[in-house]
């Protein structure tokens, strides 16, 4: 065969792994994912397409360049390659952990990696052999099984065009502006340390006897309940007062609902006419739908410019999709974590500096702590990236490349222990309330209960004040609207003042679980169901209950 003989037999080949890698690949990221990113279909597509046509035509001229009789086991390499690649993402990627964020923990996969390489090579193997011993029938071999496959993955990319997905063409984000700025007055700040359980503290301090030191005006909530076990949807029930629908259609319809709801606009109707403006510092909004389910409650959503990195954008996606199609042995060079994501997106002089806790650390030290005198009085929530893994933050709260949960906690209290001393510099801690709790725990340190510290304006005390009373996130709102003086009508239900210890309280605690006998769901497929324990006592109670195995199991709504 010449050049354009060969170029002709080698489009089909290399059309195959460019669709999974260079098209379907990052579109199945995207859509299955779209309501957590801060980029549209739009910021990419175009480009997406136009670099896999490119790859095509390049890799299709440069396989057409080896000569002669070596050219048939070439060809045979790359179909292989591809078809190996649609196996592994179809069949082999059962032992992937949730993509949550988290780093996964390649060292609790045994053999499976070897395993999986040897099947790659038993592929490629007989890609060659066939093409060596079917001399005649491989080029209808060659052109026909590529071809076939692309038609599957073409179906699939046409079916993802289809798919309902949220539209960003909004302008509307949190603005960072004012995250390092106090009320002139009155403040109550709420610091949620992601994944804070009270069974960390224990080792905690045991290794750092100064932990809590410099915390004696707080009182410490022993058995607090988070409600949901995962930031969602603990955050928005926590602000909204809401409780999750799992008979909802969908994640993004109970997150509008919520924040639309006649309970949510009371609530932030009250904390302003209380003369408090209202601000939330969170690093994604993907726990809280969009900006304009936030906009009129927080009065830091404003419309902000909004620029895309498209082409570290389109890296992520390829590099994230080679993870997916690539063996065991070749995916932990490329893995990518959600947070990478977060920065392709940029919002000139307004980002909210809490990616991590030592990009909000850096900031608070780069920035400090000034006093905004146009408000007299605020209600702030920072939610900081806590005790969530990847471990990166060192005891002293700057980065460190692997750090363990200890460390995570140690840093997290040396970053809002620095805050409380620059408030003290301003004249502001007496009057101000800190709240220092968690969205959730953390299960794998028996830990369901989040930790809970709240000081209040004009509290002192020579040593922390412990409390065993049984409170809850339920308890929220109504404890913000005290907080602030404002009417606690009978929706918003008890504030933490209400419970006294030695009481008893029906608690039911939501833990989201990836269960076999029910369906997948649409859109994710790391979990579909919920784990419900309800529990009367205390955090011991629950740690039983969640031993024993649950009190119901609910299906979780779908994902658009």
């Amino acid at each position: 065969m010449n050049y354009k003989q060969r170029f002709k037999h080698a489009l089909l080949p290399v059309l195959l792994p460019v669709i999974s890698y260079g098209i379907l690949g990052p579109l199945e990221i995207y859509f299955g994912n779209a309501s957590e990113f801060r980029f549209g279909l739009g910021d990419f597509v175009l480009p997406l397409l136009g670099a896999a046509v490119l790859a095509w035509l390049l890799g299709s001229a440069v396989l057409a360049l080896v000569p002669g009789r070596a050219f048939r086991p070439a060809s045979a390499l790359v179909l292989g390659f591809g078809v190996a690649s649609y196996a592994q993402n179809m069949f082999f990627n059962t032992k992937l952990s949730e993509a949550d964020g988290s780093a996964m923990r390649w060292d609790t996969l045994g053999t499976y990696p070897a395993v999986n390489a040897a099947v790659w090579l038993v592929i490629l193997a007989a890609a060659v052999a066939l093409s060596l011993l079917l001399k005649k029938q491989w080029n209808t071999l060659c052109m026909a099984i590529p071809a076939f496959l692309c038609a599957i993955q073409l179906v699939a990319v046409v079916s993802l065009a289809f798919t309902p997905h949220p539209s960003v063409s909004s302008e509307k984000q949190v603005s960072g502006e004012n995250q390092f700025k106090v009320a002139s007055q009155q403040n109550i700040i709420v610091f949620v340390l992601d994944t804070v359980s009270n069974e960390h503290l224990e080792p905690a301090e045991w290794l750092y006897p100064d932990l809590l030191e410099g915390l004696q005006d707080f009182t410490r909530y022993t058995n607090a309940d988070c409600c949901y076990y995962t930031t969602f949807p603990s955050m928005s029930h926590m602000l909204t007062g809401v409780p999750f629908d799992f008979s909802a259609s969908s994640w993004e319809q109970w997150l509008k609902d919520a924040w639309h709801s006649d309970r949510t606009n009371d609530f932030y109707s009250q904390m302003h006419a209380a003369g408090y403006a209202c601000e939330l510092y969170s690093p994604d909004l993907y726990n809280y739908g969009t900006a304009e389910n936030l906009a009129g409650h927080f009065d830091n959503v404003q419309n902000v410019p909004r620029t895309v990195q498209t082409g570290r954008l389109l890296g992520l996606l390829e590099k994230l999709s080679a993870y997916r199609y690539l063996p065991y042995v070749c995916k932990p060079g490329f893995e990518v974590l959600s947070t990478e994501f977060s920065d392709v997106v940029d919002y000139p002089e307004t980002k909210v500096s809490i990616e991590s806790n030592t990009d909000f650390y850096a900031a608070l030290k780069d920035q400090g702590l000034t006093v905004n005198q146009s408000v007299k009085k605020e209600f702030m929530v920072q939610h900081l990236f806590g005790v969530h893994g990847p471990y990166t933050t060192a005891p002293d709260g700057t980065y460190i490349a692997e750090a363990g949960p200890d460390q995570a906690v140690k840093g997290c209290f040396t970053i809002v222990k620095d805050y409380l001393e620059r408030l003290k510099e301003l004249g502001l801690y007496d009057s101000s309330t800190i709240i220092i709790t968690a969205d959730h725990g953390h299960a794998q340190y028996a830990g369901l209960q989040p930790i809970y510290f709240i000081k209040q304006a004009g509290e002192h005390h020579d040593e922390m004040q412990l409390n065993t009373a049984p409170i809850s996130h339920d308890d929220f709102q109504a404890t913000m609207l005290t907080l602030a003086g404002a009417e606690n009508n009978e929706e918003f239900g008890t504030s933490i003042f209400d419970w006294q210890p030695g009481q008893t309280r029906t608690r039911t605690l939501y833990v989201r679980e990836k269960d076999d006998r029910y369906p997948t769901l649409r859109g994710n497929d790391a979990f579909n169901v919920f784990y419900e324990y309800t529990y009367t006592t205390d955090g011991a109670e629950l740690a039983a209950k969640y031993a024993q195995g649950p009190d119901a199991i609910l299906q979780a709504p779908a994902r658009y």
